[in-house]
């Protein structure tokens, strides 16, 4: 099957149109009705690349890269392109668990790790309206070679966060946060840090029921002094996007926090953070960094260009806080 050139020339990632496909009109029709390709197969120099479907649009579809193999001159035609199609499904039988079973073909590099870059963006900035605009860059292909997340692009958050700090031991430094869910128990999170960091040590339980305060499950699960900072609401708008030639996921969240309380101003940053990777090869974690910095750079240029003012530097939530306390305190 031709493919037009839609799909890219790299190892990990591609999505294109089914209306792409150079096939018959009988083909088509079966396509329209209940069938699609699962296998699509490139040709270069010397190789050939297979790239299995793993999510379908109703005009579209989605397919990674799973295998290649020497493709030797052809002495005929039509044993040649069997052997390579039988290569092919072959790839795709040699990773079915990972290519077959949906939301199961993503791998998180440094699982128990969090990577991410902070933008601080002046809090009169309209969040919702600098989120969509990001959104659409991505959409018209102005953040080449990342693309949409497929069919995951975008999100709306809103949740209520309350923070307690753990001072000592260094060892256990950092906080714990208890986000109430929508389904009556608790999301808890716990990061370990001693200064505020692009990469800092991450853990999330979901669907915590507490037996008691939050203060009484910190005391018993974690067996550490913490001191509680304060709480806030948090809205968030999230724009995600992967890189066509990595299969790597990022996500560009923009947020707002007020403060349960406070007279403080509220804080805005934008939260430029790995989230995973939709690719068998484990060489996509060397690439990691450097993407994020080329989008760290492509999101600076458009708050240059939008004329928002911003300080990059990875502030925390719970630094914040601290220096609001201590603002208030002198005053």
């Amino acid at each position: 099957m031709g493919i037009d050139g839609r799909v890219r020339e790299h190892d990990f990632l591609s999505s294109f149109p089914l209306s792409e496909l150079h096939v018959s009109e009988e083909l088509a029709n079966l396509f329209a009705e209940s069938a699609m390709p699962l296998l699509v197969v490139t040709e270069h120099d010397m190789y050939v690349r297979f790239f299995a479907q793993i999510r379908t649009g109703q005009r579209d579809a989605l397919f990674i890269w799973c295998g290649s193999q020497d493709a030797h001159e052809a002495t005929n035609w039509g044993k040649w392109l069997v052997s390579i199609f039988a290569a092919g499904l072959q790839a795709m039988e040699a990773s079915r668990s990972f290519l077959n079973n949906h939301g199961c073909y993503y791998q998180k590099f440094w699982p128990d790790m969090e990577i991410e870059y902070k933008i601080t963006i002046t809090p009169d900035v309209d969040t919702y309206d600098l989120a969509v605009r990001l959104r659409n860059l991505v959409g018209r292909g102005q953040f080449s070679p990342f693309m949409w997340e497929y069919r995951d692009d975008f999100q709306q958050w809103d949740f209520d966060n309350h923070l307690y700090e753990i001072a000592e031991p260094p060892a256990e430094a950092g906080y714990i946060s208890f986000i109430p869910d929508s389904l009556g128990t608790t999301v808890v999170k716990r990061k370990w840090f001693t200064t505020d960091a692009v990469v800092r040590k991450e853990t999330k339980w979901l669907g915590v029921r507490l037996a008691g305060n939050y203060a009484d499950h910190i005391e018993r699960e974690f067996r550490v002094l913490a001191d509680f900072v304060g709480a806030f609401r948090r809205t968030r708008f999230d724009v995600s996007l992967e890189s066509i030639s990595t299969g790597n996921v990022y996500a560009a969240m923009i947020d707002r926090c007020r403060f349960v309380g406070q007279n403080w101003p509220d804080l805005c940053q934008i939260e430029l953070e790995y989230l995973h990777s939709r690719t068998l090869r484990s060489s996509a974690a060397d690439t990691v960094f450097t993407e994020l910095q080329w989008i760290k750079q492509a999101l600076r240029s458009e708050l240059d260009r939008l004329g928002v003012s911003y300080v990059e530097k990875p502030m925390s939530k719970l630094t914040y806080m601290k220096q609001m306390q201590g603002s208030t305190r002198t005053r």
